[in-house]
């Protein structure tokens, strides 16, 4: 081990890999009607009198706190989208009676938001539609990602109004399209008149609940918790199986006892609604679940609960974002939780596993075996061998799906195969369609694999929709784009079975020559202070502290670093023979 090092040394080690993060990106829970909106910033892509028209500063990036406005009406679209398109004279009504409004005009902003579009194409789509409003460019979509709400594709328009806190909440999401402009615009001028307490999904929850739970739990933290109100039926329903009896109701609520975070709240005449037994029961669960009697009916009148139950979901910032009658397990797993059904294609396992294996041989004639590898981020790989020998494989494939970006186009799903160096040598659909969900024809497939195939998807593919897509079907050429760039976040740290074995090797020999060059400076500064206790076994933990950068680089694929005279060398990888580079 090194003994002795001088901390003033700077220790140039390659850091790369531990700033990549260590799997995949988890997915957002959908933003609901009273959720926060996520704060984005967004290259200013606007001319001079867009910006004025939205107040806004001329700076590079503008950001959703730059508004100064209390309510902003945010449009995401596609500008291939069929219903965007059509959507464009109902939003220009809307923007002119915004901006004919002495009190509106400087209160409520307009905007569009593109899922996946360029400034080019918007400077097309405002030339082809004439929108009048302001439209961001967004060519990563990264908002859309960010509101997690990817089943209802575009357009969505979300209502959002700005908090004391400076916060955006949503009061409003409407999923495609809408006829009229008056729609908006009603719901903006009553939500500008609005205190912002009231009982729909969006509004904050009223204060007298809020009050009473503290008169009576005084000791009970309530800020920032999640609250599920249960105001049970007076009587029992006819039909014993109908879900709004109190017996099936609490099943599906008290299922959600342990919820983190979560203040259930049981609210009503409960001396008459539950025996004494079933009461005392209910009062023994611990005190994340909580009972008000509402014997004067102050609390139900509130709520306006009328012979049905009511349940409420409350959020963590005091918004309802849940009102009904009922609630069903599943639907209450949707909203607590944020659980969003999976995608995936409508082939069972062995069928994809069949549909790889024959493509596989396609690719390499030899391919014998396939097997299916389950990675620690939770994706799914596929594994090509050519002998019975399993530690290296030849191919690697992975299935992509894809929530369409267009509410009335179908989803996207493909499968793609890697070599051992990591490169795109085969791309097939599984369900493509383009426009009028017209499945792909052979011509678009090939069109899609001279752009792909061959390329290193460990960098960035750029999509440019006037080269790489196919025709009529820009949105889904833009979806796989993006699958293929996910390759890098989902195998970027997959290094088993032989994958990318020379991208591994020369990170771990660029190490060597950078413990070469530290064990260099270290003797010309100070000779005699470098000493070595076991003569081979580089302790890389020890070596950890001595410098600035806190930061060691390992080898990537877990050989150790050994010494043999001055010149380090790998177990997995050897040693350097080439010039390092000065």
């Amino acid at each position: 081990m090194l003994k002795k090092i001088i901390p003033s040394i700077v220790f140039p080690l390659l850091i790369a890999l531990s700033l990549i993060p260590s799997g995949l990106a988890q997915k957002p829970s959908p933003v609901r009607v009273g959720d926060p909106f996520p704060p984005f910033s967004l290259k200013n892509n606007l001319s001079q009198e867009e910006l004025k028209a939205l107040r806004l500063p001329q700076k590079e990036s503008i950001t959703l706190n730059d508004f100064t406005s209390e309510i902003i009406l945010v449009e995401m679209l596609n500008v291939h989208c069929h219903t965007c398109k059509e959507q464009v004279p109902v939003f220009n009504q809307l923007w002119d009676s915004l901006k004919s409004n002495q009190i509106l005009k400087n209160k409520a902003d307009l905007i569009g938001i593109t899922v996946g579009n360029n400034p080019k194409e918007i400077s097309a789509f405002q030339k082809g539609f004439t929108p009048r409003y302001p439209i961001f460019a967004d060519p990563s979509k990264s908002v859309f990602d960010s509101l997690g709400n990817m089943k209802e594709g575009t357009p969505q328009t979300y209502l959002l109004r700005k908090a004391p806190s400076g916060a955006w909440f949503v009061l409003y999401h409407h999923p495609g399209s809408v006829g009229s402009h008056e729609v908006y615009l009603r719901k903006i001028e009553a939500l500008y008149k609005a205190d912002l307490e009231g009982l729909e999904p969006g509004y904050k929850v009223p204060q007298l609940l809020l009050t009473t739970l503290k008169t009576k739990y005084p000791s009970e933290p309530f800020k920032n918790k999640r609250l599920l109100l249960y105001f049970p039926p007076l009587e029992a329903f006819p039909l014993d199986d109908d879900i709004r009896n109190a017996g099936h109701q609490l099943k599906v609520v008290l299922s959600f006892v342990n919820e983190e975070n979560l203040v259930i709240v049981i609210i009503g005449a409960l001396n008459r609604i539950f025996s004494p037994q079933k009461l005392e029961k209910l009062q023994k669960i611990p005190t994340t679940t909580l009972l008000l009697q509402d014997d004067t009916g102050t609390l139900q009148r509130r709520f306006e609960v009328g012979e049905n139950p009511l349940l409420c979901l409350v959020n963590d910032s005091g918004r309802i974002v849940y009102r009904s009658h009922s609630l069903t397990h599943v639907r209450a797993e949707e909203i607590l939780q944020g659980k969003v059904t999976p995608l995936t294609p409508n082939l069972t396992k062995k069928e994809l596993l069949k549909l790889m294996q024959n493509s596989m041989k396609v690719v390499e004639e030899g391919i014998e075996t396939i097997e299916k590898k389950e990675l620690e981020n939770s994706e799914t790989i596929y594994l090509g061998f050519t002998g019975e020998e399993k530690q290296n494989a030849s191919l690697f494939g992975r299935v992509v799906s894809k929530y369409s970006i267009c509410d009335i186009c179908h989803n996207v799903h493909f499968f793609y195969i890697l070599d051992h160096n990591g490169h795109i040598v085969y791309l097939s659909p599984i369900g493509l369609t383009k426009f009028g969900n017209v499945t792909w024809d052979q011509q678009d497939i090939a069109k899609l694999k001279s752009r792909v195939v061959g390329k290193d998807p460990f960098k960035p593919l750029l999509f440019d929709p006037y080269v790489d897509a196919v025709s009529q079907a820009t949105m889904t050429s833009y979806l796989i784009f993006e699958g293929l760039n996910d390759t890098k976040t989902i195998l970027q740290n997959f290094s088993d079975n032989g994958f990318r074995s020379e991208h591994w090797k020369a990170l771990c020999l660029h190490n060597l020559c950078q413990i070469k060059k530290t064990i260099s400076l270290d003797k010309k500064a100070l000779p005699g202070s470098f000493t070595l206790e076991d003569h081979t076994t580089l302790d890389m933990e020890k070596l950890q502290k001595h410098f600035p950068s806190k930061t060691v680089s390992k080898c990537p694929t877990g050989g150790n670093y050994l010494l043999i005279g001055e010149n380090p060398l790998c177990s997995i990888h050897g040693m350097n023979l080439e010039p390092c580079p000065k």
